[in-house]
């Protein structure tokens, strides 16, 4: 590893030694290079795609899961741009993200009931700020003989966790605790990271983790959650996760994060082609966290039952065309996945009883969207196979339980730009039925609504607003409790009758800043 940093080192020291062939350019900020504008979908102008539709990104998803440009399948994916031959663009990212969030939801006075008592009085306000920072790192080279290279780096914040008194049993005060805990809290790590080489005729090759090496989240179409801070992609805040519906689709970090190699084709008369292979649901491996050979990075086969439910070997293709058609615009899209799971060893847990079993991710995706006169647009996406949630293998029926069932995913959506102001302002429906909590005869229902818009204030600047209502159903299980009615798998039964139905509202008003 020191030698490999040494030689890049040197490499790096000739190449600014050699002069202008290799020369470094830092674009300005108004977002434009000697080659053309950058893909940033924040702050003024409008952004048009293939299709022919204008927009300006969300502040959440950065239009993830667009493709803009025939060389760019989202906003942290590569290439960025396109440099001088024997030159390189380099690129730093900053954004900042900050609302107030009001929320309503179940249980958030304490439920209250027997076997419960200790949350009864319990209560949240119903209003907080919300918020987040990120820095993007790129470079994008182009050799004198047409051959694209570069990388790319996201860093974000940890935010989780609240704030304590003070920072152990020792010196924690009931009264007073300052910030230096939740300060300790606010560490950065690394989500999108890749690599990438190729060329525009032969296409492009990428491996590293996240989105940028995904086949899901690139090809994704007809979603429409990118006009305000994102919809259920992602969304939350001061209400609990036990009542946020659960979102199924790729652009959701549980499934687009492992690590993988990616190849996406040129694009031909508004068709092209991503393939990828992800061999395991890690990410990038920098040390093997294995115990007693079990919880390993490359796990294949573990006696351990919370191995069990990790996939491997995961395989996705997808197709596209983009294309316009007079003042119509379409893009339509589909997206097929299947893996294979970790198996159990001689010494795993009887299945049924001590452990559940788990099918492999099988699943496709198609969808769609139309646009009209360019400021207009409807779209329409449905995931249907065996899946569990996003990322999330699906349980092998076990004694108490009927056959497994097949998920689906729907949702609608519509969206609409005024390029002087200018505004994009949207509103999309979604429905899930999956399997839920194993072992039990009932199917969950997740489903959200979701209103907003984005006003660009600026170069970088956006305002957004944002309304959302979501509920998660399952006839059985206690939502607030985690409990259900099924003593083989379920750890109680007391109060398995209560909660099965959920809900949340949220609005949302903010500031998004990107340069």
């Amino acid at each position: 590893m020191r030698k490999l940093r040494l030689l890049l080192y040197a490499g790096t020291m000739a190449s600014a030694l050699a002069g202008t062939a290799m020369a470094v350019e830092f674009p300005p900020s108004d977002g434009t290079t000697p080659t053309g504008p950058l893909q940033n979908a924040a702050g003024v102008g409008m952004f048009t795609n293939t299709s022919g539709f204008q927009e300006i990104g969300s502040p959440y998803t950065a239009a993830q899961g667009q493709q803009y440009t025939p060389g760019a399948s989202s906003y942290g994916a590569l290439p960025f741009s396109t440099p001088a031959p024997g030159t390189a663009i380099m690129r730093i990212d900053a954004q900042i993200v900050a609302a107030a969030q009001l929320a309503w939801w179940t249980g958030q006075n304490g439920n209250g009931f027997a076997g419960n008592t200790a949350e009864i009085g319990n209560k949240q306000q119903p209003y907080g700020i919300i918020g987040y920072m990120r820095i993007d790192i790129a470079i994008d080279g182009m050799s004198k003989a047409g051959m694209r290279y570069g990388a790319f780096a996201e860093v974000r914040e940890n935010t989780t966790g609240g704030q304590v008194s003070g920072t152990s049993a020792a010196n924690s005060s009931p009264t007073s605790s300052g910030t230096s805990a939740d300060n300790a809290q606010n560490t950065l790590y690394a989500r999108n990271v890749c690599a990438y080489i190729g060329s525009d005729a032969a296409g492009i090759f990428k491996i590293g983790q996240g989105s940028c090496v995904d086949t899901g989240s690139a090809m994704l179409t007809g979603l429409n959650d990118e006009f305000d801070y994102g919809g259920w992609d992602g969304t939350a805040g001061i209400f609990t996760s036990a009542v946020t519906p659960a979102w199924p689709w790729p652009d959701s970090g549980a499934d687009y994060m492992p690590q993988g190699v990616a190849y996406l084709s040129p694009v031909f008369a508004g068709f092209d082609v991503i393939a990828s292979f992800n061999p395991s649901n890690n990410t990038m491996i920098s040390g093997n966290a294995c115990v007693s050979y079990e919880g390993c990075s490359a796990q294949s086969t573990s006696n351990s039952a919370g191995d069990l439910g990790r996939w491997i070997n995961r395989g996705e293709i997808g197709a596209r065309f983009r294309g316009a058609f007079g003042p119509i615009g379409l893009a339509v899209s589909g997206t097929y996945a299947h893996s294979g799971t970790v198996q159990p060893g001689p010494s795993a847990p009887v299945a049924g009883i001590g452990a559940v079993r788990y099918n492999p991710l099988n699943f496709g995706i198609i969808g769609a969207e139309v646009s009209l006169n360019k400021f207009f647009a409807v779209g329409a996406n449905t995931m249907f196979g065996a899946f569990n949630g996003a990322g999330a293998l699906q349980a092998k029926p076990i004694a108490a339980q009927g056959s497994s069932t097949t998920a689906i995913a729907w949702e609608v959506g519509a969206k609409m730009s005024v390029p002087g102001v200018p505004l994009v302002f949207g509103g999309s429906y979604y429905n899930f039925k999956y399997q839920g909590q194993p072992g039990l005869p009932t199917q969950r229902v997740s489903q959200g609504i979701d209103v907003g818009g984005s006003l660009g204030i600026g170069p970088g600047m956006v305002a957004f607003a944002e309304g959302l209502w979501g509920q998660n159903s399952q006839g059985g299980y206690n939502f607030l409790t985690s409990t259900c009615s099924v003593a083989a798998v379920c750890s109680s039964t007391a109060d398995a009758g209560l909660n099965n139905t959920v809900s949340v509202k949220v609005a949302m008003l903010g500031l998004a800043l990107k340069f």
